[in-house]
């Protein structure tokens, strides 16, 4: 009638194997999910250009409510928008990238601002040092990734006392640090 050929063990396996297949996809899907909430910590995390970028170089990419972007467009992407080539708004916000962009943008414009105010005061070299090891670091201009130690500044600005013009090409012009020296050591 039909059911000679019925095994109810084979339908009991087939369910079991759809169960497990729909698990295994669950468990996938919160694997990523955790990945993905992961990079947005790491994103958020970044208190740099540097900080950030090296981040997203070790991740895969980000997924996008329509796309995964690749980790080098993503790099490209945010160099664009540091350079002044592309508005932020070509950044995904996918993980928090473009609040995170837009908040570095917005430190650098403040990193700049408290150097130039700093600065206007500066007399002499010894003032200079005083103000950088108040200052610990600085930022390197808008497309330098580089953040340079109080420390190494005061060292290119000593061999440019003693003579040496060429340390002041590695000296960061943010907020107008390089310009200064070269005003306190009479370059032109």
């Amino acid at each position: 009638m039909g059911f000679e050929n019925y095994s109810p063990r084979e339908e009991e396996i087939s369910l079991a194997e759809d169960s497990m297949t729909k698990e295994q996809k669950g468990m996938e899907n919160q694997r990523q999910a955790d990945y993905e909430k992961e990079k947005e910590k790491g994103i958020r995390g970044a208190k740099s250009f540097k900080e950030l970028v090296d981040f997203i170089e070790k991740i895969d990419g980000l997924q996008g409510s329509g796309r995964l972007y690749k980790s080098v467009d993503l790099m490209g992407s945010i160099l664009m928008v540091r350079e002044g080539k592309a508005d932020v708004a070509s950044i995904t916000r996918a993980g928090g990238l473009r609040e995170k962009v837009v908040e570095l943008l917005g430190n650098k414009e403040t990193e700049n601002i408290k150097i130039k105010k700093g600065l206007s005061g500066i007399n002499s070299i010894n003032e200079l040092k005083v103000f950088l090891n108040e200052m610990m670091e600085v930022s390197g201009e808008r497309t330098d990734d580089k953040v340079y130690s109080a420390k190494k500044l005061i060292g290119y600005i000593e061999q440019a006392e003693l003579g040496s013009k060429g340390d002041l090409n590695v000296i960061p012009n943010t907020g107008g640090l390089k310009d200064k020296v070269k005003e306190l050591l009479k370059y032109n």
